[in-house]
């Protein structure tokens, strides 16, 4: 990663302290394919932390991320599903599963919908 993606990373951890609207919109954009690993998974990890009353917005985010190219943005998108506790999140993580290669990005997919059905 080069420097800037370490500061747009570290920014998005910065940003999940001011739970505002004007960051929740910063830290969306940040979502985006074209944005740095290592940023998106701090992206996904900030907003999951402080979802409280936007849990459906999140998820809506969140779903499309599970058809990236890059499993760690799925795994990371999986385990902020689980996170986020919105059952909304069930058939869109089902559907994935059911056609998931890599072992990793099962594993998260599997421990979200345990965590979901539980609740």
């Amino acid at each position: 990663e080069s420097c800037r993606d370490i500061d747009a990373s570290q920014a998005m951890h910065a940003l999940a302290l001011l739970d505002t609207p004007e960051s929740w919109r910063t830290t969306m954009r940040y979502l985006a394919s074209g944005t740095s690993r290592g940023t998106r998974q701090a992206a996904i990890q900030s907003l999951a932390a402080r979802s409280r009353g936007r849990e459906l917005e999140l998820v809506r985010a969140l779903v499309p991320l599970l058809e990236s190219d890059d499993l760690f943005i799925r795994m990371a998108a999986a385990r902020a599903l689980g996170a986020i506790g919105e059952p909304s999140a069930i058939p869109a993580l089902d559907a994935r599963r059911s056609m998931e290669v890599e072992s990793r990005v099962l594993n998260a997919i599997t421990e979200a919908l345990t965590a979901l059905r539980a609740r």
